[in-house]
């Protein structure tokens, strides 16, 4: 079946086709939470582990526990990565390696709100879920998602961007 092609530009040379290639951006992050809830399933971690169990490295503020839930939903109070490297004055370049992104958030000295308390959208709390799933599973999100979402329900196309200078063609 050959889709019709849309065209925006008035210009045939440069239309949407069903192969065009698109960074999905922030719609990824239900896939990365799909690959918590696998992880989930298999008994590999509970949506209601304290991160710590999985990060180490994360501070504990007040004594109050951030889960992995706290994370999927957006609501665990921690300082998105982007909003930290802002305050440091360090340029957001949008490359950042999964060690990059841990150290930026485990550098926190507080939090912006209560865990529970409040709505605030958080890629770094997505980063770290990501990070999750490369310890729990012993394999990056992009392998994971690849083995357990992308091959089973028949999305050839569909991966993980974990090389920022991969070429897609």
């Amino acid at each position: 079946m050959s889709w019709p092609r849309a065209c925006f530009c008035g210009s045939s040379a440069r239309c949407m086709t069903s192969n065009t290639v698109f960074d999905v951006g922030s719609v990824g992050k239900q896939f990365t939470a799909t690959c918590i809830f696998l992880l989930e399933q298999q008994g590999k971690l509970s949506i209601d582990d304290a991160i710590q169990k999985h990060l180490p490295e994360m501070p504990v503020f007040n004594e109050e526990i951030v889960t992995i839930r706290h994370l999927i939903n957006h609501t665990s109070g921690l300082r998105d990565y982007v909003e930290i490297t802002a305050y440091a004055g360090i340029p957001f370049e949008n490359i950042f390696t999964e060690e990059m992104g841990l150290d930026i958030m485990a550098r926190q000295k507080e939090r912006s709100f209560p865990p529970g308390q409040q709505f605030m959208y958080n890629n770094g709390g997505y980063l770290l879920l990501a990070i999750i799933v490369r310890r729990v599973a012993g394999e990056s999100i992009g392998t994971f998602a690849h083995k357990h979402i992308f091959e089973p329900l028949g999305m050839h196309s569909s991966f993980i961007l974990e090389n920022p200078n991969r070429i897609v063609k």
